[in-house]
């Protein structure tokens, strides 16, 4: 007896059919995940920025002033304990002990010497600190590459600077600098003298590291950034005005991600970047915010934001137009 039944299956087309609807489900999901994944990114580097901006106010409580922004010895001739020149120290260097990091701190030793310039040699405890990364400088966006070799030290990278403005250093006088976080700013700067209010001033922002070129962005020196810099500037040996240089300082009048290496702020989230102000509160503001492009003698909205007493305040709506 024959049977009439047929055996059953795909066929080659209705197979094709299959992967092609496959395929246009992955294209259609994949950019939901990425996005999805980039906005847990973008909230985790939120956070880092909230840690640090409690990290600094951890300080103030203690010390009853701001960190210093970096302290330079071309600038400055404050001695340590033991009578060494204190240079270079950043701010990072400082809130350590109020990032429950109390232990590196006391291995880096910052309130005595640094490691450059003439200062003592690290030992091996020492350098194994400077290369160690910790995830809460790091902005997780930009964390494909996050230790350089620089000076003869292999050193974590960071993905954020203190506000400075533009005229940060100390030769220009604290009554001038018009930043929070500027060279030898240590013990000049309290809450007070943040005039504007601290829901109106800017204290870190971001800087993408991933980007920079040679001798630019935000490499760490030795300890950078909580740590001792090798160097705040990238070359040159005149510390007036090299703001556009400053490896843990950023500021001045550059659009967000105009010079996304080694001037102002940058980020790889796209379309801005992310800051904490000097109240704790943390925002994500727009590159396309008012700024200066060319450094015309008028300010900007984002160069109000970078100074602590222009008298100007904004509402928050004004950072993301």
């Amino acid at each position: 007896m024959t049977s009439d039944r047929r055996r059953q299956g795909f066929t080659l087309v209705e197979l094709l059919v299959v992967i092609a609807i496959i395929g246009v489900l992955v294209a259609l999901l994949l950019p939901a995940v990425q996005a999805a994944r980039e906005a847990a990114r973008r909230s985790q580097c939120s956070n880092n920025l909230k840690q640090l901006g409690l990290g600094v106010h951890g300080f103030i409580d203690q010390n009853k002033k701001l960190p210093p922004g970096v302290v330079d010895n071309l600038l400055s001739s404050t001695s340590g304990a033991n009578g060494a020149v204190l240079n270079g120290w950043s701010w990072g260097a400082q809130i350590l002990p109020f990032m429950e990091l109390s232990t590196m701190y006391d291995t880096l030793q910052p309130t005595t010497y640094a490691y450059i310039f003439g200062g003592a040699t690290p030992g091996t405890d020492q350098k194994n600190r400077l290369s160690q990364a910790l995830p809460v400088f790091i902005c997780p966006t930009d964390a494909e590459s996050t230790t350089q070799t620089f000076d003869g030290y292999v050193q974590t990278s960071c993905n954020y600077v203190g506000n400075c403005q533009q005229k940060q250093l100390d030769n220009e006088g604290a009554n001038n600098a018009n930043g929070v976080l500027f060279n030898s700013s240590y013990g000049k700067l309290k809450i007070r003298d943040i005039t504007d209010g601290t829901t109106n001033t800017i204290l870190l922002g971001e800087r993408a590291t991933r980007a920079r070129s040679t001798g630019t962005g935000t490499l760490w020196g030795a300890a950078k950034p909580y740590g001792n810099l090798i160097d705040t500037r990238s070359s040159g040996s005149t510390p007036e005005r090299k703001y556009n240089r400053i490896y843990v300082l950023g500021g001045g009048h550059r659009r967000i991600n105009q010079n996304s290496t080694s001037v102002s702020y940058s980020s790889l989230h796209g379309k801005g970047a992310q800051f904490v102000f000097c109240d704790g509160s943390t925002h994500f503001i727009s590159e396309s915010v008012e700024n200066d492009v060319q450094h015309n003698v008028s300010n900007t909205v984002f160069e109000y934001l970078q100074d602590r007493k222009d008298g100007i305040s904004f509402d928050m709506e004004d950072l993301n137009p």
